[in-house]
């Protein structure tokens, strides 16, 4: 069974955040997303990968208004989603995990550096970003 949510938390006073939408609807279905500054990276389940330029700016009556623009596509799987997204700013690098392929990806054009065939099946990736670099 679901959570019970107290009646009070129902309140829009005690919203802690709202939902606005900053991308245009993509092809398949959403499986993996990033964000790294104003840069949202997603992974569908038809294997494409999107980077998106998120703006912040403010509406004529002082809101706030996030606007996205597509900066990349590319096809990284045949067919299969893209599992898993995982910036690494300080390399300049993306993880992507695909049908069983870990790829590592330039993070603003999207082009495939290598692939980390040691990694061939992988259902996980990570890394350590507080112990020796990566």
């Amino acid at each position: 069974k679901g959570l019970s949510v107290p009646a009070g938390c129902r309140d829009p006073m005690y919203t802690a955040f709202q939902v606005t939408p900053v991308v245009d609807p993509v092809q398949g279905k959403l499986e993996s997303l990033d964000f790294w500054e104003n840069n949202l990276y997603l992974g569908t389940s038809t294997g494409e990968l999107f980077l998106y330029h998120i703006e912040e700016r403010k509406g004529p009556d002082g809101e706030t208004i996030f606007q996205g623009f597509l900066e990349n596509q590319k096809k990284v799987g045949p067919k299969r989603a893209v599992e898993s997204i995982m910036s690494v700013e300080e390399l300049g690098k993306l993880i992507v995990l695909c049908d069983g392929n870990v790829t590592i990806h330039d993070l603003g054009s999207l082009e495939p550096q290598s692939t980390v065939s040691a990694a061939k099946g992988a259902n996980l990736v990570c890394t350590n970003k507080y112990g020796p670099l990566y």
